[in-house]
């Protein structure tokens, strides 16, 4: 299991009032950064997520988002037949909490 930094054009550094909404088969995520800007990410073709307090896995815990290369959570999933083509990604809030979602990829809008 790799962790590489994502090259999306968001920031989770000192996010907050972060609002997690599960709608069909995509995961909407909301939060204002570190600049105060509104940013609204997608994930189409969500399988699963969850809201990690503790980052329990050992990932990185700081403010940086991330894709999980050779995820074990992902290779579970298929191996269930429940994901084909997915990757996984790991958003680090730092003060508030870790969020893992498996999904087929990200849209990332800044309003």
């Amino acid at each position: 299991m790799r962790y590489v930094r994502s090259s999306e054009p968001f920031s989770t550094a000192d996010a907050e009032s972060i609002a997690i909404h599960f709608a069909g088969e995509d995961l909407e995520v909301r939060f204002r950064d570190w600049q105060e800007q509104p940013i609204e990410l997608r994930f189409p073709g969500t399988v699963a997520f969850r809201w990690d307090p503790l980052g329990a896995d050992g990932a990185p815990r700081d403010d940086e988002a991330y894709e999980v290369m050779e995820s074990p959570w992902v290779a579970a999933l298929v191996a269930a037949h429940q994901a084909e083509t997915c990757r996984h990604f790991k958003l680090c809030f730092n003060a508030a909490s870790v969020l893992d979602v498996v999904a087929r990829g990200i849209i990332v809008s800044k309003s």
